[in-house]
């Protein structure tokens, strides 16, 4: 919705405001010019602005193809009018509370074209108007503050380089205090303000001139330092790594200092669990917390009697191997079903079920996503949901409606695609379980871990303080598929059989990896839809290891969205473009709007004010506001990360030599283990020999394991 013009200045009278979002700023308002009068439609995020104020605004003019020409204005000033009449419209147009157009001529008869200047320096003098008294004087004086103040926090904020929208954002955090809080401590916006981290921080700090080597700046590197260890899967860092990496950032002498001072007061945890380590507070009490609720759920009695009290009947459909591991998950209070592809776990989950019905238990099925719930269900033939769901998320209260004070009430909990589950998840699964509650974790211990800290399938496992079954054989439906046993060799460190023939997984060399995109968009938008009649968009993902690069995520998304769905129409959002069709994903956990990292779903509707509707299935159509869109991408082609607890009939699988640094076991298996019908491998024989050579990819710290072999040593 937007034309590259040169950079250009305006000045008008506001005669209305079209449209207004509160919440994001975003406004189009009718400006009529100077000089002429003529009305123009000017477009952008603002700070509150009000009809018959003078303005002056820099931007870029633009043709909408539903509203014609238009201003799109990156920044807009409010000047202070000085004819009589206009002061007199200003005065009147609510900016004043309890002034209107009677009492606006009164004043401006009284004062003239000084009534601005008063306002600022002597307001008592306004008591001299009649209808003015003491109480509507406070209001007129309060507003008139506000006002300015929230000018000057615009101004100062844009003299720093801070955009309109981040501006009004923190106006609305700190108020009239926003330029006193950022010049005492600018680091706070790090923590105090929603999607401001570290490095915006200290653009601001550095603008304003606030020392490098500050105390507050030492602190606020401890703090970014761990969030990024979060980011990659830890749960912590040693005090060395900290102190490290944080004084790589800001001034050491400062660093030790300021670790102390953080862990005095709270804002960060240490421990000792072999070594010294530093906690954000969160990761502590749920890493703690979550051993704490296992080593409580195991304590209470259970009775290994459950198996006799089914009936024998229920399993005789079972191999040997799977009714040895449904004996093993009965006996258990807490439990782990683990495998790889075509093993059955599914199959031994259905019976699980069964057997818990005939003894009357309360029975729950949940998975992480969405689309592994909704599978689960299909599967089951049972209603399953995700956790959020289960624990009944309170977006109003921004916590679980079941938790530690309020127990689920249910005899039995059985959870799937549980390697996608971080530990702040399972802490609050693992808080809200009564004692009495059985557990049963499914998920392939193989797979990458979860985009979220911690690891606890592994962890638990690893343990040795948990029971775990274990499912090897294949299954005869499934043991001619080469994606499951090909899924199985590269599990085993064995390179797959690429034979290209009579199969359902195929291999395509080409090592140039521009020449490798144009083949998967070829593969995605004919090749596949015309020999086996998927769906471009719903039945086929592409998956690549990386972002950057020709054959990275960025650019196939570029190549196929162009392909796929050329529109016309669309919004564009830094480097992304939206428009109705696409296929997107959303890449953090939004609670308010039950939609969570690597739920996928497809534009449905734009709406003025740069507002996207999407719908995920099975939650329904979703809004995200402009300043919401970072939340989403496009998902024609996603990491092999994203991909988790998700099924599709056709993966197109990106793996070439420039895909080097993250070319690991798990990595291919997971990716591969994505396909339902078809698997493709389109890059070169060397990456999927270093990838199956790479036994795993870099451990997470992370000491579930140690507190739970510690709690029963």
């Amino acid at each position: 919705m937007q034309d590259d013009q040169h950079s250009t200045e305006i000045e008008g009278t506001i005669s209305r405001i079209v449209y207004r979002n509160e919440e994001t700023g975003y406004s189009v308002l009718t400006v009529n010019l100077v000089g002429d009068g003529s009305p123009v439609a000017v477009v952008g995020v603002f700070p509150e602005v009000r009809e018959q104020q003078h303005v002056r605004a820099e931007g870029v003019w633009t043709k909408h193809p539903k509203y014609g020409e238009q201003f799109r204005a990156d920044k807009l000033s409010v000047l202070p009018p000085t004819t009589k009449s206009a002061i007199e419209k200003y005065l009147a147009s609510g900016a004043l509370p309890g002034v209107g157009e009677e009492l606006a001529k009164r004043i401006v008869a009284r004062f003239g074209d000084q009534v601005l200047n008063i306002l600022d320096s002597d307001p008592s003098l306004l008591l001299e108007v009649p209808g003015i008294g003491k109480k509507k004087l406070k209001q007129i004086t309060d507003a008139r503050n506000r006002d300015k103040a929230l000018q000057e926090v615009i101004l100062f904020l844009q003299e720093v380089g801070v955009s309109y929208g981040m501006a009004v954002k923190l106006y609305k955090q700190y108020g009239e205090n926003t330029i006193a809080v950022l010049k005492e401590n600018p680091y706070r916006l790090a923590f105090e303000v929603e999607r401001i981290g570290f490095k915006t921080a200290d653009a601001i700090a550095r603008k304003i001139g606030f020392p490098e080597d500050s105390p507050e700046r030492a602190a606020a590197a401890l703090h970014y330092v761990l969030q990024i260890a979060t980011e990659q899967g830890h749960t912590c860092l040693t005090e060395t790594e900290v102190l490290q990496r944080a004084g790589e950032i800001a001034s050491a002498t400062h660093i030790e200092d300021a670790l102390r001072s953080e862990l005095e007061s709270g804002r960060l945890v240490s421990d000792e669990i072999e070594e010294h380590l530093i906690y954000l507070p969160p990761l502590h009490k749920a890493e703690s917390g979550a051993a704490e609720c296992l080593v409580r759920l195991l304590g209470e009695h259970w009775s290994k009697q459950l198996f006799s009290r089914v009936s024998p009947r229920t399993f005789s459909p079972l191999s040997d191997e799977q009714h040895q591991a449904t004996r093993r998950l009965l006996s258990a209070k807490v439990s782990i079903l683990t495998g790889g592809p075509g093993v059955g776990k599914t199959t031994v989950v259905k019976y699980l079920l069964s057997a818990l019905d005939q003894v009357g238990f309360e029975t729950r099925l949940a998975a992480p996503t969405g689309r592994a719930a909704k599978r689960l269900a299909e599967i089951t033939a049972a209603p399953a949901s995700t956790i959020h769901r289960l624990l009944n998320y309170l977006p109003h209260l921004g916590q679980f409606y079941f938790n530690e004070k309020n127990k689920l009430p249910v005899d039995a909990v059985i959870i799937d695609e549980s390697s996608m589950i971080d530990i702040l998840l399972l802490y609050h699964l693992l808080k809200a379980l009564p004692n009495k509650a059985m557990l049963v974790l499914v998920g392939d211990q193989d797979q990458l871990p979860p985009v979220g800290p911690g690891d606890p399938l592994r962890d638990m496992i690893a343990s040795q303080t948990i029971e775990v079954a274990r499912l090897t054989e294949i299954h005869r439906q499934v043991r001619d598929s080469l994606i499951v046993s090909n899924a199985h060799r590269i599990n085993s460190g064995a390179l797959p059989i690429l034979r290209n023939r009579d199969s359902d997984f195929f291999f395509l060399q080409e090592s140039d990896p521009a020449k490798a995109a144009e083949l998967i968009r070829d593969l995605v938008t004919t090749r596949l839809p015309r020999k086996y009649g998927f769906d471009p968009i719903d039945d086929i993902q592409v998956i690549s290891p990386m972002y950057k690069g020709d054959a990275g995520v960025d650019n196939l998304n570029r190549l196929l969205q162009d392909t796929l769905n050329p529109a016309k129409k669309f919004i564009q959002h830094g480097q992304h473009r939206f428009a109705v069709g696409d296929k997107v994903m959303q890449t953090v956990n939004n609670y308010n709007k039950n939609v969570f990292n690597g739920d996928m779903g497809r534009i449905v509707q734009l709406e003025e004010g740069g507002i996207v509707r999407v719908n995920f299935d099975p939650v329904g159509e979703v809004q995200y506001a402009s300043n919401e869109l970072d939340e989403i991408v496009p998902a024609y082609a996603i990491s092999v990360h994203k991909s988790q607890g998700c099924e599709y009939r056709a993966v197109i699988l990106a793996l070439l030599d420039q895909h080097y640094v993250l070319l690991h076991r798990n990595l291919l298996y997971t990716a591969v283990t994505r396909a339902k019908e078809i698997v493709v491998l389109v890059g070169t024989q060397r990456a999927i020999e270093i990838a199956v050579r790479r036994a795993h990819s870099k451990s997470r710290r992370t000491y579930l394991g140690e507190r739970l072999r510690s709690a029963f040593a």
